[in-house]
């Protein structure tokens, strides 16, 4: 019984691993020029090369006039870190259910620009545990050592 239950629980995981690690191939292996995020609230991550960018929301951008997402940020990433970025990129990419037609509040951004793209490959996101997942990778990035 242990057995199937092993087997039952872990080979779908296997499967969903394979899955983000073969989008991450096709990233690494289409050059990628930059991935871009914007938060529910609008600050916006860029990620260019090693190089992590923050631009956050000011209030005179915001809906309520008020809110501020804080002091811009940039932090120089290291490989793991990368690798890290885009395997949740990845996942959030490949995860068809949390794909939406249209923005509105409370729906996050996220771009991919391969080098050799005139245009990038954009998603909406629904809320999710991925998503927030992606979001705190971001935020740590940006945090010194």
């Amino acid at each position: 019984m242990k057995q199937f239950f092993l087997v039952v629980f872990f080979l779908p995981l296997t499967f969903v691993l394979a899955e983000a690690q073969e989008t991450l191939d096709t990233l690494k292996t289409i050059n990628m020029h930059s991935i871009r995020y914007a938060d529910f609230n609008n600050n916006q991550y860029t990620l260019s090369g090693a190089k992590l960018t923050y631009n956050p929301i000011q209030p005179i951008n915001s809906s309520s006039g008020t809110y501020s997402g804080g002091e811009p940020m940039e932090s120089q990433l290291t490989e793991d870190q990368l690798t890290e970025i885009y395997q949740a990129a990845s996942i959030l990419a490949d995860k068809e259910s949390l794909h939406l037609e249209k923005r509105r509040m409370l729906t996050a951004v996220l771009s991919f620009k391969p080098a050799t793209a005139e245009t990038s490959i954009r998603y909406i996101l629904a809320r999710s545990e991925e998503v927030q997942a992606f979001e705190t990778l971001l935020k740590e990035a940006l945090q010194p050592d």
